[in-house]
């Protein structure tokens, strides 16, 4: 029996890759990997190039002008504050639509009239500032309760320039 191998030995051989003919050989994890990248991304392959180009063509429609088109700095850098936060805060030109009535929470009872104001922010609270008669009244409230009154309509900020 010395020209004969046993199965065993010939199983051992090919699962470690040492089998005498290719198709007998396991093959390994690299080869299979390459094989299937090969498959799927055949070196062959044309680069598309149609598609990248296609971003720099002229546009063609006066819908094509306007679609997907951002003003210049509509998109601050990450980590800035964007300009609808910045409108938030600060102070502001505002129009007093309906005469409002309210309590200030000091056992004050006001009442704002119809007409041109300034809103002062900060992050929690709003203070309503208005002249009457010629003299300088105000109103400190809550932000939450002037979001509802922009919400409501009872109060419009002026057109940013």
């Amino acid at each position: 029996m010395m020209g004969m191998s046993l199965p065993i030995d010939k199983q051992a051989r090919r699962l470690a890759g040492e089998a005498q003919s290719a198709q007998a050989k396991v093959p390994t994890y690299q080869e299979l990997l390459d094989e299937a990248l090969e498959n799927t991304f055949p070196a062959s392959d044309p680069v598309a190039t149609s598609v990248a180009l296609h971003v720099h063509e002229p546009r063609l429609s006066e819908r094509d002008a306007k679609d997907w088109t951002l003003a210049p700095g509509a998109c601050p850098p990450v980590g800035q504050r964007s300009d609808a936060v910045a409108a938030t805060t600060g102070r502001a030109a505002a129009h007093v639509i309906v005469p409002l009535s309210w309590n200030d929470g000091a056992q004050r009872f006001v009442i704002v009239p119809a007409g041109p104001c300034t809103i002062e922010q900060t992050d929690e609270f709003a203070l309503l500032r208005w002249n009457q008669q010629g003299t300088s009244r105000s109103v400190s409230m809550r932000l939450q309760e002037l979001q509802v009154l922009l919400a409501e309509g009872r109060i419009e900020r002026a057109e940013l320039e």
